[in-house]
């Protein structure tokens, strides 16, 4: 499991989602078709807001 916490949703789905670090790195890892591929084809990206920071 790869958790993150962001203070928005659209903290998530803009800066983060759409930086070229993330799509020239960490994007690789969910493509199959990619020599660097490490994530199984049926793992899935999911969203959940939370009452308050997530505490380990």
């Amino acid at each position: 499991m790869w958790e993150q916490e962001f203070d928005t949703a659209d903290a998530l789905r803009g800066p983060y989602l759409f930086d070229p670090i993330h799509w020239g790195h960490f994007d690789a890892w969910f493509d199959v078709e990619c020599p660097e591929w490490i994530v199984d084809p049926h793992l899935i990206h999911c969203v959940a807001a939370s009452g308050g920071a997530i505490s380990l």
